[in-house]
């Protein structure tokens, strides 16, 4: 007769559980490597992959040259008198009058008394007043409403409710500008001005979203006034050749040539690029961007002047950008008043002294950042390892949630990736800095995934045992199939050569095991990685970075995705003590610990107005974090009232499993009472005091351990005997498989697996 396939003689041992492993099992273990290359290779794909056409993007690059170059030689053409296309619009007096009225008179200072910041690279906050210039109205605080009047008077009101789009703009009330400098090396250019672009943010303090306006225009460091073109970002690219038209007249012709340069430089720029892709992509998403407004509008600024003389903020911005170790004057607040008007749109927005940091303080800042936040990844690192520590027996490992660690080990992905990203935009100074704490935190990631993985190993026997009672207890039996089967092997149920022989003709081979048809290459990759666990986790983690993650920078969602994963870090841990009925195995120190020093990053970034990411401040950040301390309490509590303690008696979890059920003593007069041998240190299990440190004292009245039978004697020797029961119960442990053990030995022997050492069944906690 033919040998089964799963006859124990066609099987090898294994040399992790000492059993042996069929031909099939091996197979599906030896081929890890090849599907893990794959798999990586996948993702590094998805990761790199575009999804723009090369081609179009390419015809987008070189139409935005040739356009660049036209405006250019036209520019260039009218300077020199010379026939050309473009032609310079004519000054409105009215708003040049308006403006004045509000903004400070621009004036140059004496250099041995004041001056003004030459450079302004930086970013400014501030607040803003809002007006309707088309229904203004007469106050004592607006005195230029017939200076508006006139403004608006050429104005096709009835068109503008269209152009302002859907945002409302009379419910801003804040402001933050970037500004970036670029200093004219032309050599018929006046050193005194620069070139400056960036971007303008307005605030509605009710809505989730913003306005955001690029703007481009000139700086004139020696009185240091702004004036500037502003339109939604994203929209078709600024003409600055315009810009003589609103500056003051005697700087007209040094506008002009500081902008031909300007010009050049950015052309020639765009033609040397070496890596143009980037440009490319972001020429593209600018074309496809929907327009929310149709609002242009013209930027008038004024610094606020320094009580500094000239030649110290001369050596001091020198000494920021090239240090040499000298010393130098203390930094001077840096304001900036201005006028943002939009004529076509009827809105005006005043800017009263809004604060501004430069780029060497904001590096300074990320610097320092830097510092405290790698102070804070070595402290979660201390805490993690400590709780590793102590919770390395599987005993412990068996009480902890691998959500709990998978969460945080995402918190930290994301911040490595904001880390990274903030690198490539600051200084080199600073970007050096942000390398220590997004290395902590790949470090404190790869901890956390790791013990995230162990966890669902040594998890997964129990895991398996739970389903598949929950399948057996569901699945109900089929009579007339039990009545018509042939008894054609053993009575106990095995497997026989019969019943392998004649299998169910709908049968099918379980998941991860190779069929005679190979499978694709995507069902054999889900397969693989739904079959080991360890990978199975480190699928999850790459899912939520390459496809959650951009879902939620496509919606402009990143606050509210970090607000709610750091809300639920702690959930998973408080529901799996719920539901298995044991508490948790985490320390009172690294919930403590790692609960305060992730809510100092959540107060930085929401609490603190001058974080490096510019975050506006929200107020639901102290509820925030008190949502989370009570979790950990929660978690304390657990500990010590029971897991389930908040759940009504219907809702609650099984229960646990009891290791001393009441048990028949043995003969009085047998000379050892003993209840048998412990199976772990083959000794006799005793229940007479004088045989032993493991025996516990008995009654000689007691027949049954554990009853509730009335005893005689009065309430104190009924309660003497009830503790004496008590002890006896808790000297023995009998598992769910029958096999006896000693209390203390079991205990011993849990916290270094969670099986049995008799039969290897996994066993429930003591």
């Amino acid at each position: 007769m033919d040998t089964p396939r799963n006859d124990a003689s066609d099987r090898e041992p294994d040399p992790e559980s000492g059993s042996a492993a069929t031909a099939d099992e091996l197979q599906r273990r030896q081929r890890g490597s090849l599907p893990s290359f794959l798999f990586i290779t996948f993702l590094f794909f998805m990761l790199t992959n575009r999804s723009e056409e090369d081609v179009v993007v390419r015809i987008q690059y070189e139409d935005t040259v040739r356009a660049l170059g036209y405006q250019l030689s036209n520019f260039s053409a009218w300077l020199n008198g010379t026939t050309t296309n473009f032609t310079l619009p004519e000054r409105d007096l009215h708003v040049e009058q308006l403006v004045s009225k509000i903004l400070p008179v621009p004036y140059q200072l004496d250099s041995s008394l004041g001056s003004y910041y030459s450079n302004t690279s930086g970013l400014f906050h501030g607040d803003v007043r809002y007006y309707n210039l088309s229904s203004i109205s007469y106050d004592t605080n607006v005195t230029w409403k017939p200076i508006a009047d006139r403004v608006m008077e050429n104005a096709n009101l009835s068109a503008i409710p269209e152009q302002l789009g859907s945002w409302n703009w009379s419910a801003a009330d804040s402001i933050r500008i970037k500004v970036h400098d670029v200093m004219t090396t032309a050599t018929n250019v006046s050193e005194n001005i620069a070139i400056f672009q960036g971007k303008l943010e307005l605030f509605d303090p009710a809505a989730t979203d913003t306005v955001l306006l690029e703007f481009d225009g000139v700086h004139f460091t020696k009185n240091g006034s702004f004036y500037a073109f502003a339109q939604e970002e994203g929209s078709s690219s600024i003409d600055i050749r315009y810009l003589p038209s609103v500056v003051p007249i005697s700087a007209q012709n040094a506008t002009a040539l500081a902008l031909q340069d300007e010009m050049a430089r950015r052309l020639s720029k765009l033609k040397t690029m070496a890596d143009w892709g980037a440009m490319l992509e972001e020429l593209s998403a600018s074309k496809d961007t929907p327009q929310a407004h149709n609002c242009p509008f013209t930027f008038y600024g004024q610094l606020t002047a320094t009580l500094v003389p000239e030649n110290l903020i001369l050596e001091l911005e020198q000494e920021i950008f090239d240090p040499t170790g000298i010393s130098t004057v203390r930094p001077p607040k840096m304001a900036l008043n201005g006028v943002l008007i939009s004529q076509s749109c009827g809105i005006l927005y005043q800017i009263d002294e809004s604060t501004g940091i430069s780029t060497w303080g904001y590096g300074r800042n990320v610097i320092s950042y830097a510092g405290w936040s790698s102070v804070i990844y070595l402290a979660m690192l201390f805490f993690l390892s400590r709780q590793i520590t102590v919770s390395r027996t599987p005993a412990g490992i068996s009480r902890l949630s691998r959500w709990t660690f998978f969460t945080q080990a995402l918190i930290d992905a994301f911040t490595f990736v904001i880390l990274i990203s903030l690198a490539t935009v600051v200084g080199p100074r600073a970007s050096i800095s942000l390398i220590a704490p997004a290395a902590l935190a790949v470090i404190l990631l790869v901890y956390e995934m790791q013990f995230a993985v162990l966890i669902c190993r040594v998890q997964l026997p129990e895991d398996a045992a739970l389903s598949q009672t929950a399948a057996v207890a569901a699945r109900a039996p089929n009579p007339s199939a039990t009545a018509t089967t042939p008894d054609t092997g053993d009575v106990g149920g095995r497997d026989t050569p019969q019943n392998l022989a004649t299998p169910s003709p709908d049968a099918r081979p379980p998941i991860g095991i190779i069929s005679p048809s190979r499978p694709e290459f995507i069902v054999y990759l889900i397969e693989h990685v739904w079959n080991d666990p360890h990978l199975r986790i480190w699928f999850t983690l790459s899912f939520f970075l390459t496809v959650v993650n951009q879902l939620v920078m496509l919606f402009s969602l990143p606050l509210f995705a970090a607000a709610v994963t750091y809300s639920m870090f702690w959930l998973p841990q408080i529901a799996r003590s719920a539901v298995r009925g044991r508490n948790s195995a985490l320390t009172t120190e690294y919930l403590v610990g790692t609960t305060i020093c992730r809510l100092l990053f959540v107060w930085y970034y929401l609490g603190y107005s001058d974080n490096i990411m510019e975050i506006t401040p929200r107020p639901w950040v102290w509820t925030f974090g008190g949502w989370i301390a009570f979790q950990v309490f929660f978690i304390q509590l657990q500990d010590f009232y029971g897991p389930a303690f908040f759940l009504p008696a219907r809702f609650k979890a099984a229960k646990v499993y009891d290791y001393h059920p009441p048990m028949r003593l043995p003969d009085p007069e047998s000379p050892d009472r003993s209840l048998g041998d412990c199976a772990i240190c083959m000794d006799a299990i005793l229940v007479d005091p004088s045989m032993g440190e493991k025996g516990s004292p008995a009654s000689k009245e007691a027949s049954w351990a554990g009853t509730a039978e009335s005893h005689p004697g009065g309430i104190f020797n009924v309660v003497h005997r009830n503790v004496v029961e008590a002890k006896i119960r808790k000297s023995y442990s009998l598992a769910p498989c029958h096999h006896l053990f000693h209390t203390s030995c079991l205990e011993t022997w849990l916290a270094i697996k969670n099986i049995c050492p008799q039969c290897r069944r996994p066993l429930p906690p003591l």
